[in-house]
């Protein structure tokens, strides 16, 4: 019978990040009226891992049997933070369950790198009225670098003599899911300046 053992390197980042301008009263001023909400967001995760037929008794104790079990546990999570229920699918999947006949050992490695990141940046002004003697300007500007890393590779297991099998799996799935909303708006709001400028920028 053949023995598995699965070790898995894990990284999990949730980023949120958000900038917001706004008023809820009227403004008069001599010179320029300007409001600017400048968001960055900015997460990486990244997971290494490797495997020679190591402790498999630990994984199991987490409900996870094999490599395919890490890689579902990290797409529910994934999917539930962003709202998302889209499948990855079926494939490319590495069953190591304990079936078969073969004598020896089996490397499997799994990295899972998951990464959500949420970026939002608002500049927005409601029914006020706004005075300026010079120019006024709204401005929301976004940035989002996101990304995700796995990185699985598997050393070989025990053949049935101790010596090194020629059998061996590595999983890597990443995950990455990245939002950015960027929103400058004017709603019901009265203007009077020299010149009026609303922009929604990314930096």
């Amino acid at each position: 019978r053949r023995a598995r053992g699965v070790a898995a390197g894990r990284a999990l980042s949730m980023a949120e990040a958000s900038a917001k301008a706004t008023t809820g009263r009227d403004i008069t001023a001599g010179k320029s009226v300007s409001f600017t909400a400048s968001a960055d967001g900015a997460s990486k995760a990244q997971a290494i891992a490797s495997a020679a037929g190591t402790n498999k008794v630990q994984e199991e104790g987490k409900g996870s049997k094999s490599a395919d079990d890490q890689q579902g546990k990290a797409t529910r999570l994934a999917q539930s933070r962003s709202g998302s229920t889209k499948s990855a699918g079926d494939k490319g999947k590495a069953n190591t369950s304990d079936s078969g006949d073969s004598s020896g050992s089996v490397g499997v490695a799994a990295a899972l790198a998951i990464n959500v990141a949420t970026s939002e940046a608002e500049a927005s002004l409601g029914a006020v009225h706004i005075t300026a003697g010079e120019q006024f300007a709204l401005k929301a500007e976004n940035n989002m670098d996101a990304a995700a890393i796995a990185d699985g590779s598997a050393a070989k297991g025990e053949g049935k003599d101790a010596e090194a099998s020629k059998t061996a799996v590595g999983v890597a799935v990443a995950i990455n899911v990245a939002t950015m909303e960027n929103d400058a708006r004017l709603a019901g709001t009265e203007v009077d300046a020299n010149g009026v400028s609303v922009q929604a920028l990314m930096k």
